[in-house]
Parts: structure tokens; sequence; C-alpha cells
């Protein structure tokens, strides 16, 4: 946080250092300018140390914060009882959606920080060179921040589209690959090639949809910077042909209000794109992780594996199993055969709990695994 605050001095120092060059005429001596050129240099080398800092910082603290947030994931997964099969899409959380949260969440959290410490040491050195100019400057400064308002809905549904398409992409390539044999033992490449390129075009579309949005919001907050920073200035001309101010405070309010001005128009921007992130976030939620060692299990029991009537059929109404009776003892060892779509990895999850039966029962020594009222 020190770190933080000497690097948000970055623009204070820097039109200090140029500001007070009007100061020196014919009556400074070698030793003023030796001694002004040493503070400067120690001022600048201090702040740009602290930027340095401030990013070996925050790089840590982005590890820190991606490592738990994934384990918070894997952890959610891992002990999520109705958990689905489907693991392209887990896949494409950690390796896209949480990268998104990394580049437009965790990284701007830090830049928005030290965009507001920017921001407000340069306006406090600003009011000390004159007061009323330079709250001309703060207050015409405001405008950026208008854009996250103007935005903010738009940013977040693009990016909310391109997650969808991106994930439905993601799935399209994976069984692309997987049946590669297939695909070519029946010719099929060209209709394959053309269904995954249109899966393609659509993501990268919405991705490009989301980033013009961005650009928009960009130029709309360049174009109240502008206006934030000139009309101000023209007010300060006025200051000095009528000998109010001198032209030195006018340099040095200009070049330190750039760091009101740029670092507002930068916060503004990346509320933007934080907004990008929103669908993602809401849906995460803080784990205890915490694994039990403990399995409370007797050794010399030798339970039966019971299934009664049971049948499962999905939600189409497209029957799997039908009314299935099954006595297992145990240390026995069974082989299921049948086409792909039976229903043999059905019955396993069944077995394991993993689904529900739409009716009958599943005993593992009388102790009922799943039955249709639960």
């Amino acid at each position: 946080m020190l770190a933080m605050i000497i690097a948000s001095f970055d623009g204070v120092v820097l039109a200090a250092v140029i500001s007070n060059i009007t100061r020196f005429n014919s009556k400074s001596t070698n030793s003023d300018v030796m001694i002004y050129i040493g503070l400067s240099l120690g001022s600048l080398f201090l702040v740009y140390s602290a930027i340095v800092l401030k990013e070996l910082f925050k790089n840590r603290a982005i590890k820190i914060m991606n490592i738990h947030l994934k384990r918070n994931f894997l952890y959610s997964q891992l002990n999520n009882n109705k958990f689905n099969d489907d693991a392209n899409n887990k896949v494409s959380q950690i390796f896209n959606d949480f990268k998104l949260i990394e580049s437009n969440y965790f990284t701007l959290i830090f830049e928005l920080i030290g965009s507001l410490l920017t921001g407000i040491v340069s306006a406090i050195y600003v009011l000390t060179l004159n007061l009323p100019v330079g709250l001309l400057f703060i207050l015409f400064s405001l405008l950026p921040v208008m854009t996250p308002k103007l935005f903010s809905k738009k940013l977040t549904d693009a990016a909310e589209i391109w997650q969808s398409d991106s994930s439905r992409f993601l799935s399209k390539v994976t069984d692309l690959f997987k049946g590669i044999n297939s695909i070519r033992t029946y010719h099929a490449q060209k209709t394959m090639y053309q269904d995954t390129a249109n899966y393609l075009t659509t993501e990268e579309t919405s991705y490009e949809k989301m980033n013009n949005r961005q650009v928009a919001a960009m130029f709309v907050t360049v174009m109240l910077s502008m206006l934030s920073f000139l009309l101000p200035l023209g007010a300060g001309l006025f200051f000095i042909v009528n000998n109010q101010v001198s032209a030195s405070v006018i340099i040095g309010i200009f070049l330190a209000s750039d760091r009101v001005v740029g670092p507002l128009r930068n916060a503004a921007q990346y509320l933007n794109q934080m907004k990008t992130t929103e669908g993602i976030r809401k849906d995460l939620h803080e784990q205890v992780i915490q694994f039990s060692d403990k399995i409370d299990v007797n050794p010399d029991d030798q339970p039966e594996l019971e299934i009664t009537n049971v049948g499962f059929k999905f939600k189409n109404g497209k029957n799997i199993l039908n009314d299935l009776s099954l006595k297992i003892p145990f240390g026995s060892k069974f082989l299921f055969t049948g086409a792909s779509g039976s229903g043999k990895t059905k019955l396993l999850n069944l077995i394991q709990g993993f689904l529900k039966p739409t009716s009958g029962e599943i005993t593992i020594g009388q102790q009922e695994v799943s039955n249709s009222n639960q």
C-alpha cells in the first residue's frame, strides 16, 4: 500500500520538476541548478521505484487470488451433489472465464485503486497552486465518470453472450477431435468442418462485439476527457492575461491535471471492463475447504447390492432403464454390455448415487442409496 501511495505522486513530481524551471533566471547560481537536478532525480527515482514495487506486489496478489479462486471452484465441484458431467463447460470456466476475471477484475482492482490515489494526490497539488483554476480543472475532470452509467448494461450483456458462445465452441471442438476417426470413416470431414467453423464465427463475432462496445465506451470517455482539460485551460489563459496568476502556475496545473483527468478516465474505463465479469462473479461463492480423512466403514462388512424395480428416464420421456431388478453379492464381478446409449453409464451413476432413479430403489447392505421419493 505504501508503494502504491508513493507511486501516485508520479504526475505531481513531474509537474513540479517542469513548472519550477521557470523560476530560474540569470541570477540563479550553478549550485541552485545542481540542487534542482539532484532533488528532481531523487524524487523521480523514488516514485518510479515505487511503481515497480507496486507491479511486483500486484503480480503476487493476483497469483494468490487466482489460486484461491480456482481451489474454491475445484472444491465446490468435487463436493457438489448436483454436479453434471459436462467436463467441457467446467474446463472452459477455468481457462476462459477465470482468465477474464484475472484480466478484467483482479488486475483492474489494483489499477482502479492506483488511479484513484493518483487522482486524489494530483487534485490536492492542483488546488494548492491556485484554488479557482484548480477547482475548475477538477470539476471538469469529473466528466469521464459519466461513461460507466452510459455503457454498463451493454458491456455486461455483450460479455455474457461471448462467454456462452465461447463455451459452446469449446465443446464443439472437443467433440470434433474426440470423434475424428469416426468422421474420417464416414467421410464427414466437410460437414463437421463447416459446422465447427460456424460455431467459431459465432464465438469470434460475439467477442468482436464485446470489444467494439468497450471501444465505443473508451471513445466517449476520451472525448469527455478532452473537454475536461481544454475548457479550464482556456479559462486559465484569461487569468494570465489579467495578471491574476503566473504562467508557471498554469503550466503546473495543466501538467498535474492530466494526472487528475487521466486517472479518472482510466478509472471509468476500468469500471466498464469490470462490468464484463459481473455475470461470472455472481455465481462464485466462498468455500470452507475441509476434507474428512475418516470413513465410517466396517472392514468386516460384506454388503449385498440390491437393485429393485429400478427405472430411469430422461425429462423428454426417453426410457433408459425399465423395471430392472438385480442382486449382486459382495465380491462378485459383473460385465454389462450393450450399444452406446443403452444405459451402462447411467446404471453405474445410479449405483453410485449420482443420479436418482425414476422408480424403484437401490440398496447396499440394507442401506438405501437413492429412491424415487428422494
